[in-house]
């Protein structure tokens, strides 16, 4: 009789577990890129399994906490991130509280002059379906952007010289661009090409041509004015 009792009791508590919500107080979940970056200040939306929807936004560390979390599950959709729409979305449960957002690519953008030098502080404009963004390159003329996967425009400009290239992003992979300047270098900040260049060429060539009639016409003046003299002490 004791056996049956216990056999009722151990049905009855299953049957009253699986009809009742179990609640958990729920870790911070953690998004990052397939590069390890933090999806710092990401939009997203977490939906519990009893159907309630949370609207938020990542932390610096891209983190967002959640409480009271039936099962322990829900389901993440990462909106958008740093101006550019995302819409990847993944099942959290408490034994994976990090979430790799595996549709972000990572551009990687050299900037160089027709000779092969890079070329630093290039603006670099992004744009494609998922949004755009404005960029500069740093002093090492190379930029790396992380971004949804698609399709893109990257519009580099320079003090007047534009250059336009299109390129294709996959998710969880580099993609390498080599954006080349249509000039041969930098003198003080103002880029070089070939017609400035046989400008300079010219210009070089007139200024030690006068210098030259200058030095001539001197010399001539001073070897004039002392025969002169020498005929005037005759």
């Amino acid at each position: 009789m004791g056996k049956i009792s216990t056999l009722i009791l151990f049905i009855f508590i299953t049957i009253y577990m699986i009809l009742t919500p179990v609640f958990v107080l729920g870790d911070p979940i953690r998004v990052v890129t397939p590069f390890g970056t933090p999806m710092s200040y990401a939009e997203v939306h977490v939906r519990k399994l009893d159907g309630t929807l949370i609207k938020g936004t990542l932390d610096e560390n891209g983190y967002i906490g959640v409480s009271e979390v039936p099962l322990g599950i829900v389901d993440l959709e990462i909106v958008s991130w740093r101006g550019f729409l995302v819409n990847y979305s993944a099942r959290v449960s408490i034994y994976n509280l990090t979430v790799t957002c595996w549709s972000i690519g990572k551009l990687v953008i050299h900037v160089t002059t027709l000779w092969g030098s890079l070329v630093p502080y290039v603006s670099v404009n992004v744009k494609g379906s998922k949004g755009s963004g404005e960029y500069t390159v740093g002093e090492n003329g190379v930029i790396e952007l992380e971004l949804p996967e698609g399709s893109y425009q990257i519009k580099v400009s320079y003090s007047g010289y534009i250059e336009v290239v299109d390129v294709t992003i996959k998710g969880g992979s580099e993609t390498p661009v080599v954006v080349q300047m249509p000039f041969l270098f930098i003198i003080a900040g103002v880029p070089i090409d070939l017609s400035r260049l046989v400008g300079l060429i010219l210009l070089l060539v007139a200024v030690v041509f006068i210098v030259a009639i200058s030095v001539y016409e001197i010399r001539r003046f001073l070897y004039e004015r002392k025969l002169k003299q020498l005929v005037v002490k005759k």
